[in-house]
């Protein structure tokens, strides 16, 4: 009994705190920042802090990636977006979203055929790939 209490609390605390991305959703249509909770939100988190290490900060890494073209290059070849169900210019909304809300400065946005490009090319170990571009990032700064 007190666990279906518990659990019930927390499923109304959940749809209450989406209710404004369904109302963006509605009135939007699936606009950038719906798709970001869709198929990156879940582990990235609403707010973009994910759960490190495991799963980065996106406002740590964002904006040390972005300056790189390799850094671009690997953002649109994570799993999670390279394998969303969506078109290359529904991910060019959703990643230059993403610069816009989690990488603080100017960054150069993302073009259609730049992700197009980035999808395309497969990466078969992406922590190697991470691990290795941020800590060149690090060492240049």
């Amino acid at each position: 009994m007190y666990h279906s209490g518990k659990f019930r609390a927390a499923a109304v605390a959940l749809v209450l705190g989406l209710m404004p991305f369904g109302q963006t959703y509605a009135q939007h249509g699936q606009g950038p920042q719906y798709m970001y909770l869709l198929h990156c939100g879940g582990c990235h988190i609403e707010n973009g802090s994910g759960m490190p290490p495991a799963i980065p900060d996106l406002r740590v890494t964002m904006p040390k990636l972005a300056t790189h073209e390799a850094g671009r290059a690997y953002m649109v070849q994570v799993p999670g977006a390279s394998q969303a169900p969506v078109t290359d210019a529904q991910l060019t909304e959703i990643m230059n979203w993403m610069l816009r809300t989690f990488a603080e400065g100017s960054h150069q946005p993302y073009t259609v055929s730049e992700v197009t490009q980035h999808r395309a090319n497969k990466v078969l170990d992406i922590l190697a790939l991470r691990r290795q571009l941020i800590a060149e990032n690090v060492e240049a700064q």
